[in-house]
């Protein structure tokens, strides 16, 4: 289920250390028409969006708060939207250490499973708007066309198989559970998700088109349509990534820019993908790679990941506690004069002021 960072705004009158790690677009339960079961909802979200950018940038500076992202999209998607900077902490997502450590592959099966669980392609190109997320299936995933080429080249050492193909219902124990396949194929239909960080720690080897061929399939096929939730307008204290297009575009020039953010290309912090141009590389890769090798280098890289995210946070939290002590002897019982101490304004005072005309909330 996805949660806006923006609940945060809940809590600011309670004068308390806050971290804010934004897992999605930061406008995501502010101002995000795009996502078609969000709108009744949305309500005057020019001003509401407003007034959490404002807030947003008063914890940026203050010590007592951490702003981060866990991924490098929505670390430089929000420095392109307000400013801000996010620090960048790829989610764990692994279990315990010693599941990674004791983590073998032993593939007893030879397909490579396509993943993720959803894959976005239960629409047809003609079905997709030119701004904005589809409504109707009108498509089998399976019959997609960006699959025929695979489906031609089907034999004994490339069979892809979809995940409810793989496991009964789609439903499977653990991540380890595809390590009894041969490898997965990632077809991203997001920047980030939770599910490519937990395929990744359990060290299964995994295959990717490269961001040439995602951007022919853009062009071709109009995925990634989900990367953008809204367009809101930029803040006028954002000045950086001058040259580059609006990340919320669905054209492929603006997907062409920023996709070099996506998790799957981020080789430094997962090494070891394998990345092709097409079905027909893929099919090679499949058959000449040791992916026995692959698999043990990625649970080696995952073995330091797990330290050294670890080590991250409990530096982020010695930091935080640090600043929270100097902080205690500010606090105050009344909500509304923490919020004023910290330059909040309250989204109750927003919403009963403003009377639903836009409000500068620049400092």
């Amino acid at each position: 289920m996805l949660a806006s960072s923006a609940n945060c705004e809940l809590y600011l009158a309670f004068n308390k250390s806050m971290i804010i790690y934004n897992t999605q677009r930061i406008e995501f339960g502010r101002d995000d028409e795009y996502v078609w079961w969000r709108q009744p909802f949305l309500g005057n979200r020019s001003a509401r969006r407003t007034h959490w950018v404002s807030n947003l940038r008063h914890l940026s500076r203050n010590s007592l708060h951490l702003i981060a992202a866990n991924n490098r999209y929505d670390v430089n998607h929000m420095r392109y939207h307000t400013g801000v900077r996010a620090k960048y902490i790829p989610s764990w997502c692994g279990g315990e250490i010693e599941e990674v450590t004791n983590g073998t592959y032993d593939p007893q099966r030879s397909e490579l499973v396509l993943t993720p669980y959803r894959l976005n392609l239960e629409f047809s190109p003609q079905s997709i708007p030119q701004n904005g997320w589809p409504l109707i299936r009108d498509i089998d995933p399976n019959d997609h066309p960006m699959l025929d080429e695979m489906h031609a080249l089907r034999s004994e050492k490339f069979d892809v198989i979809s995940m409810s193909c793989a496991f009964p219902g789609g439903k499977f124990d653990s991540f380890s559970s595809f390590r009894t396949f041969k490898a997965a194929v990632v077809i991203p239909y997001q920047a980030s998700t939770m599910f490519f960080f937990q395929l990744y720690r359990s060290s299964t080897p995994i295959l990717a088109p490269s961001p040439k061929l995602l951007m022919a399939w853009v062009e071709k096929y109009r995925v990634l349509w989900e990367v953008s939730y809204g367009n809101p307008p930029r803040s006028p204290d954002a000045r950086e990534f001058a040259s580059f297009p609006n990340p919320n575009s669905f054209d492929a020039k603006s997907r062409q820019a920023w996709v070099e953010f996506y998790d799957i290309y981020q080789t430094d912090t997962f090494p070891h993908i394998l990345y092709f141009d097409s079905w027909s590389h893929a099919l090679s890769i499949a058959e000449t790679n040791d992916f026995a090798k692959v698999s043990d280098s990625m649970r080696r890289h995952n073995m330091r990941e797990f330290h050294r995210i670890q080590e991250i946070w409990l530096s982020e939290f010695a930091e935080l506690d640090k600043a929270r002590r100097v902080s205690m002897d500010e606090a105050s019982s009344n909500h509304d004069t923490n919020l004023a101490h910290n330059g909040f304004e309250s989204l109750a005072y927003v919403e009963s002021h403003l009377n639903g005309v836009p409000h500068d909330f620049a400092e």
